[in-house]
């Protein structure tokens, strides 16, 4: 017999559509300030949802949930809490877990390379800022797995600062994406010299021709 039963609160309907309706309020919002802010507004909400869907739910909780809540499990799950960043240890001892903790890298990285791109273009700021951005983005996330594993009582993620080093990286890969899109945007429209030199060098071939 099981000692702990285990029901899953999930996604849908009802966090799903609390999420849908916040969002449309904030894209119908965005829409007053241009169709650009609105469009990344409703992308980004978009993003956050499915964030939320595949890192906090469905969420394990005691059916005896909160006597199944003790001061010692609090504690336990705490001290579990990894506070050394970059701390991987056996990464490059070739193995299925040195496998799984890069897959694991490459997945926090990616995770949040879209707050890198839409964050600075609903709000711009200086490179102090995005630094922030991208070490608050880490925090966040990793305190609300936190949160979430206090309040349940049921253990189901570490906690790093593995993945906040991580997800701060990928913020920062998205704002170097944005970066060049806008570079090369600039450049295209004030012309490219190669271009320019191939395009008068075919002009002269063509008088000469004539």
């Amino acid at each position: 017999m099981q000692e702990n039963p285990i029901t899953y609160i999930s996604f849908f309907p009802l966090p799903f559509i609390f999420c849908l309706i916040i969002l449309a309020v904030l894209v119908i919002r965005a829409r007053k300030k241009g169709r650009t802010y609105g469009l990344v507004t409703g992308i980004f909400g978009g993003y956050v949802i499915a964030v939320l869907m595949i890192v906090f739910f469905p969420i394990p909780v005691s059916v005896y949930w909160p006597d199944n809540l003790h001061w010692s499990n609090t504690l336990r799950e705490i001290r579990r809490v990894n506070l050394i960043p970059l701390w991987y240890p056996g990464l490059f001892h070739f193995s299925i877990k040195s496998i799984g903790m890069l897959v694991d890298i490459v997945l926090n990285i990616l995770l949040t390379i879209p707050v890198g791109i839409c964050v600075p273009i609903l709000k711009p700021g200086k490179p102090k800022f995005i630094l922030g951005l991208a070490f608050a983005t880490g925090f966040l996330m990793e305190i609300a797995e936190l949160a979430v594993q206090l309040v349940t009582g049921i253990h189901y993620h570490v906690v790093t600062m593995n993945d906040v080093v991580m997800n701060a990286l990928g913020v920062l890969t998205g704002y170097g994406i944005l970066i060049s899109i806008r570079w090369l945007n600039t450049q295209l429209k004030r012309g490219n010299p190669g271009n320019q030199i191939i395009s008068q060098t075919s002009q002269t071939r063509g008088n000469e021709n004539q």
